[in-house]
C-alpha cells in the first residue's frame, strides 16, 4: 500500500459499536433476540473484526448477503449463527459443512435446496423463510403461503427455524401506514406459517428503522444495521467511524487559473488551495466535485474546487486559518455526521461507508 493512502484512514470506535448494540438492548424485551447485520464487510467497516466484536457481547446472530460472505466468517472462526440472505446454487455443500442457515425467498429456491437435502440424506436442515410484505424484493407473495405451507409439511429434510420480512419506508413517518401494513401483514402470515405446521419460530420483521420507531412491534429478533454504526434518525448515538486524510500541498494559484481535469473551475480571485490524499478511488465520489461537497479542516468547513480525481482531492482554503501541509482532515466523523456528508450529494450513509474502497486502511480502537 502506498505511503499516500497510509495518510487515509477510516478509524473504527469499536467501544462506541459495543454502546449502541447495548442502547438498543435496553429498548428491547429480555427475550428479543438481535441479529447484526455485517454484509457487505459490514458496511465496509470490516466484517470478521464487527463480527468478533459482537459475538463478544453476546449477539444472537449474524446477518450476510450472500454464501460466500457467510463461509469466509466461518472460515475466520467466527461461530455466531449466520443468516446468509440470498444463498448461491453453488454454495449448497458449503452452506451445510459450515453449518450456516439460508433464507429461501421463492419455490425455486426452496425446490432446489430441498433436493440437495434429500439427497445429502440430510433431515431437519434449519432455514429462515422469506415474507415479501410489501417491498416487492424477494420473499413468498401473501398468495403463495398456502403452497409453501403444504410443500413444508411434506418435506422432512427442513425445519423452519425463522420468518422475518423487511420494511421499506420505517424511517419515513409520512408513510407509517405503509410501514404499519406491512407488520400487519407479516404477524398473519408468520401466525398462520406456525399454526400449520405446528412450530415455533423465530421472528423478524424490524430494521434499525423500524427498531427506533417502532419497538412495540420486535416479534422474537431485530436486526441492526447502520444503527450499530451511530446513524439514527431518532436517537443520538455514538459515532463509530471517522474518515480522515490530510492536505498533501498547499498552493496559491492566481487569479485566472483553472483548477483540475477539465477545466471546470477557473478562480476569480487569488486562491489557496490543499490537495488531499483521498479520491473516488478511495471511495470518495466524484458527484462531490465543483463545490458540491465539502470538508472539515481546523474547524472549518473547505469547499472542493474543481473535479475529484482518482487519488486526491481538491479543496478550497480561503475561509480556513492557520492551515499547513499535513492537518488533518475531516471528510466525515464526529465533528461532521456522515448523513451530513451523503446529503451534499442526495445519497444515504449506507453507499458512503459501503463505498470506502479496500485501499483505505481501517484502523480498529
Amino acid at each position: 500500500m502506498s505511503k499516500q493512502h497510509d495518510h487515509t484512514i477510516l478509524e473504527v470506535d469499536l467501544q462506541a459499536l459495543k454502546n449502541n448494540v447495548k442502547f438498543f438492548k435496553q429498548k428491547l424485551d429480555p427475550t428479543t433476540k438481535i441479529m447484526g447485520m455485517v454484509k457487505a464487510s459490514s458496511y465496509g467497516i470490516g466484517a470478521y473484526e464487527v463480527s468478533k466484536v459482537l459475538g463478544e457481547i453476546g449477539i444472537d446472530y449474524l446477518g450476510v448477503a450472500s454464501s460466500r460472505e457467510a463461509i469466509e466468517l466461518r472460515t475466520k472462526k467466527i461461530e455466531t449463527p449466520i443468516l446468509v440472505m440470498n444463498m448461491e446454487e453453488a454454495s449448497y455443500r458449503s452452506i451445510v459443512e459450515h453449518n450456516i442457515e439460508p433464507s429461501i425467498s421463492s419455490f425455486y429456491q426452496f425446490e432446489k435446496f430441498l433436493n440437495y437435502l434429500n439427497e445429502a440424506n440430510i433431515k431437519s436442515y434449519p432455514i429462515h423463510l422469506k415474507i415479501d410484505t410489501g417491498m416487492n424484493r424477494l420473499g413468498f407473495l401473501e398468495s403463495e403461503i398456502g403452497k409453501l405451507i403444504q410443500l413444508i409439511l411434506k418435506s422432512s429434510a427442513i425445519a423452519i427455524k425463522g420468518i422475518f420480512s423487511h420494511l421499506a419506508v420505517a424511517d419515513d413517518e409520512t408513510e407509517d401506514h405503509f410501514t404499519l401494513n406491512q407488520i400487519e401483514l407479516f404477524e398473519q402470515i408468520s401466525n398462520q406459517i406456525e399454526n400449520e405446521i405446528g412450530c415455533t419460530t423465530i421472528k423478524s420483521v424490524l430494521n434499525s428503522a423500524g427498531s427506533e420507531r417502532f419497538s412495540g412491534h420486535q416479534f422474537d429478533m431485530i436486526r441492526l444495521g447502520i444503527g450499530m454504526f451511530g446513524i439514527s434518525t431518532v436517537f443520538n448515538l455514538e459515532s463509530v467511524c471517522e474518515l480522515k486524510t490530510n492536505i498533501s500541498q498547499l498552493k496559491l494559484v492566481k487569479k485566472g487559473a483553472s483548477i483540475g481535469y477539465g477545466r471546470s473551475v477557473i478562480v476569480d480571485k487569488d486562491t489557496l488551495i490543499g490537495i488531499i490524499s483521498i479520491g473516488y478511488g478511495d471511495g470518495f465520489s466524484r458527484s462531490f466535485s465543483n463545490g458540491r461537497g465539502s470538508v472539515l479542516i481546523n474547524g472549518k468547513y473547505a469547499p472542493v474546487i474543481g473535479k475529484v480525481s482518482m487519488d486526491m482531492t481538491t479543496i478550497d482554503l480561503s475561509e480556513v486559518d492557520n492551515v499547513k501541509e499535513g492537518d488533518v482532515v475531516e471528510i466525515f466523523g464526529k465533528n461532521k455526521p456522515i448523513k451530513e456528508l451523503a446529503q451534499q450529494i442526495d445519497t444515504i450513509p449506507y453507499e458512503i461507508l459501503t463505498s470506502i474502497s479496500s485501499r483505505v486502511v481501517r484502523k480498529y480502537k
